[in-house]
Order: structure tokens, then sequence, then C-alpha cells
């Protein structure tokens, strides 16, 4: 089987753009678990452009199945096409009935999204076990007390406010594009920069507690679960978040090992509690990578995919 993976122009190396979008995160880390299957011989990783050049030039693979990330983009002649649709920023543009009509199969890691819509699949985000892990030996430059990763504009200052600004007086390291704009001049003291995707797990090994925050609409009203929790413990690390309902189903706290709150106030409790315990930090992390290895690493979901299609 031959897959595509159709990825938005920008996030398709956003890297070099100085950005970092969760949806080349998702999509490299699908094309090296579906790389891991025996039924799946090659698997590419494209935009709309890269494609129409490839057709244009009549070099153009034939494939069996197509994920995009993203719409509008472009059907897949021969494939079935599916819409793995995460669009939560502009998603009154978007008519999720046409969407139905228009993709073979449309899926979600929206909860109330998949629920409300009859056609449209709920299929959680998952994390690659073999590329989030700890790591024996932590990188000095990474130090931190509480480590949040993130991009700046997904959620409202208001939440930074919340959940960032009571710690800042700590060694809290932030990572994200878009801090160095002057609305988000508060935290810059604590932005180190664009974190690359490779350096994500030496982040995470360098702090004694990872953060979890969701921009706080998606996590309210669609019933939406970030990665990050998922990054965070697939590297051993404890981490406290945010929560919702969707949340607690795929990570619940006593199997998973992640600390979950339903206000800024909790939220800090039980970072300063962790902070103040390295062993019980030791301990959730450890919980919390064994969880995510079984029921959330790519390999699974990609399973479940594949086990719902012709």
């Amino acid at each position: 089987m031959n897959v595509a993976l159709i990825l938005f122009e920008l996030a398709h190396h956003s890297q070099l753009r100085g950005e970092v979008w969760g949806e080349e995160i998702d999509a490299l880390a699908m094309r090296r678990a579906l790389l891991r299957r025996a039924d799946v011989t090659r698997c590419d990783i494209l935009t709309i452009n890269t494609y129409l050049a490839l057709r244009d030039a009549r070099a153009t693979t034939s494939y069996d199945l197509a994920i995009h990330f993203f719409d509008p983009s472009i059907s897949i002649p021969g494939a079935l096409n599916v819409l793995y649709f995460q669009q939560f920023y502009d998603i009154e543009r978007h008519d999720l009935r046409r969407l139905c009509r228009e993709y073979d199969r449309v899926f979600t890691p929206a909860r109330a999204i998949a629920t409300e819509h009859d056609d449209v699949e709920l299929l959680p985000l998952a994390v690659d076990c073999d590329y989030y892990k700890p790591l024996t030996v932590a990188d000095e430059a990474y130090r931190s007390d509480t480590v949040f990763i993130g991009n700046a504009h997904i959620r409202d200052t208001s939440t930074y406010i919340d959940y960032l600004t009571p710690l800042l007086h700590s060694n809290l390291a932030i990572y994200g594009s878009r801090w160095d704009l002057p609305m988000y001049a508060a935290w810059r003291k604590r932005w180190r920069g664009v974190l690359p995707i490779e350096k994500a797990a030496h982040a995470y090994a360098g702090a004694s507690v990872a953060l979890s925050i969701h921009n706080q609409r998606y996590l309210k009203d669609l019933g939406f679960a970030t990665t990050r929790p998922l990054h965070s413990l697939a590297c051993g690390r404890a981490t406290v978040s945010d929560t919702n309902a969707e949340l607690a189903r795929l990570l619940p706290p006593d199997a998973s090992g992640l600390r979950h709150t339903s206000t800024a106030k909790q939220f800090q409790r039980a970072v300063a509690e962790l902070v103040a315990d390295p062993v019980l930090c030791t301990e959730l992390g450890s919980i919390g990578r064994t969880y995510v290895m079984q029921y959330h690493s790519w390999d699974v979901r990609l399973g479940e995919l594949f086990n719902s299609l012709p």
C-alpha cells in the first residue's frame, strides 16, 4: 500500500520559517508508524503544490490512501481520501456535511464534533514513543523547574495570565513561536525560543514538571485534547494539565499518571507539589510512559484507523 499525507503549505517544513506546526509533528510521526506496518510500502508527505508539480511532470506515485490534514485539499485519484479535521481555529468556515460528501471518510480528534456529526468519526491524536522517549542524560542547556511548549497565538493571553504568570518567579522554560510579539511581553523573559521537533525530548528531560495548557474554547466546547501531555508522558515526565472529559477518558488520572486540574488554582498547587517531590515525579512519569505506549502510540492509533477502513 502507498500512502500520501497531505499537509497545508505552511505546515510542511515549518521549522524553516521559525515555527513548528502540530500537523507536521503528527504527519512525521504518522509516517514513521506507517512505514513500520507490513502492509505499507511507501509513505510520502506532500502539499497540494508539490503533488500538482509532480503530476504536471508526470512523476506522481499511485496512492492507495491519502490522509489530508486540512481542507480545502485536492482529491488524489485512485486513493481512498480521508480528512483528519483539526481546523478548529476557523471551524465556522467549514461545512462538515459538505466535507463528508467530498471525502471518503472524515475523522477528527475533537469528540464534540464527532458526536454532533454522524458521518464524522473520532480519532484521537497520538505520539511516536520511539521519538518522544526518556533520555538517560539531561542537557544542562534545557534545565528548568517547569516547561511549557506551545505556540503563543494558539491560546488567549488570559489563559497565560491564569496558568503561566504565577510561575514566572520560578525557573519556567517556555518554547514556541510568536512569543516575541508585543502582546506576550509579560512572558518573554522565560521564553527560550522555538524548539526544534527533535529537541522536544531534551526539553522534557531537563524539566522537573511538564505543563499542558489548552486553548480553552477547544478544551471546553470541542472536547479536544492536545498531544502535549502525550509527548511529555511518553518522555517519562510528570505532567500537570487543565482538563476536560475527553482528556480524562484518554488519560485517566490514576492509570496514566497525568495530574488533571479543573481550575488555575488547582493547576498551580499541583505544579508546586510535584516540583517539591522528585520521587513522585519519577513515579508518575514512569506510569505515564507505560500507559501512553500501550494505548496512545501512533502504531496503536493507526491500527484503529486501518481497522475502520474498507
